[in-house]
């Protein structure tokens, strides 16, 4: 195995524990996710879908995502035209969340 493998390995582990600790509980959780949009994050988002431990999902983006949600999974568009803003967003502010996920 070669050392970009253990390299990419070793970056990404932090958020495979978490993950793995998240789907340890019996409780369902809430995500957000920044760059639900793209390529990557439009995955990230149906691996949420999948999971039967996520009950609800924030998507920050620019423009709202047309997803075919067929889980019981509550998805909730935070649509934000400037994303530099995002600290100040009143709704953000006060959502609760378990997991963030930056795309």
């Amino acid at each position: 195995i070669s050392e970009l493998f253990y390299s990419i390995l070793l970056k990404m582990l932090p958020t495979l524990l978490l993950l793995l600790l998240l789907t340890l509980t019996t409780e369902a959780h809430r995500a957000v996710v920044f760059g639900s949009t793209g390529t990557v994050g439009s995955e990230v988002v149906q691996a949420l879908f999948r999971s039967p431990f996520w009950e609800e999902i924030i998507l920050v983006t620019r423009r709202v995502p047309n997803y075919e949600n067929t889980f019981n999974t509550t998805v909730l568009a935070v649509p934000l035209n400037d994303l530099t803003d995002v600290d100040h967003n009143e709704r953000l502010q006060k959502e609760k969340v378990d997991a963030c996920f930056i795309v």
